[in-house]
């Protein structure tokens, strides 16, 4: 039998009295219980027979990097019933099929809409996008993605992240603008913004 990889993420969204302390979640990988739970007060250590939450929001994390294993773990299987074997991918897939051909772990890709920028980069091109195609003005747009640029560059440098406040713009991204900020504190969107395929790309050789 093959194995096959895959990932997931398990956050903790809200808790009262305390109850996450005695929750506990079962992944069953390829026939393996693994347990997770949440670190012992004062040891900070798992309970025994189980692996400790991330943190006191988060059970388990994947990122693009998880994703790209994931396939590659697709892909494995797959050459052993195959001569050749691709990857066709959209958005964030078709990154993935980049970062796959540039590792020269497939004979050939289809990227559909797959980043050749950093995610950050990425982001801030979609939301002026979005938000010019909505209607928004110029000057407006481009404030508030000034304020997402300053944001995610914070986030990646272990900078101050900014606050919307003395932006000149509508309630509604303010608000919007604080959801970004929250988005980013999860390690799958920290990732994310932090991840630039151009250094690779000149190592993508196949078709």
């Amino acid at each position: 039998e093959n194995e096959i990889d895959y990932t997931a993420q398990i956050d903790i969204h809200s808790v009262t009295k305390e109850a996450d302390n005695a929750v506990r979640v079962m992944v069953i990988k390829n026939g393996e219980e693994t347990v997770y739970a949440k670190a012992q007060k004062g040891s900070n250590e798992p309970e025994p027979d189980t692996v400790a939450f991330l943190s006191n929001t988060q059970v388990l994390k994947n990122t693009t990097e998880d994703f790209k294993l994931d396939a590659l773990a697709a892909i494995t299987l797959l050459r052993t019933q195959f001569d050749r074997v691709g990857a066709i991918g959209h958005s964030e897939g078709g990154t993935i099929a980049l970062m796959l051909a540039a590792e020269q772990r497939v004979d050939f890709i289809i990227s559909l809409a797959g980043m050749v920028i950093s995610g950050s980069e990425t982001l801030i091109w979609q939301n002026r996008n979005t938000l010019l195609a909505a209607g928004l003005d110029t000057p407006t747009t481009e404030c508030y993605c000034s304020l997402l640029a300053q944001a995610f560059a914070a986030k990646t440098s272990g900078g101050i992240i900014p606050t919307a406040e003395g932006y000149d713009i509508p309630d509604a991204l303010a608000r919007n603008y604080r959801s970004v900020v929250a988005a980013i504190q999860m390690p799958y969107m920290t990732h994310f913004i932090s991840l630039d395929v151009r250094p690779r790309l000149q190592h993508i050789t196949c078709p």
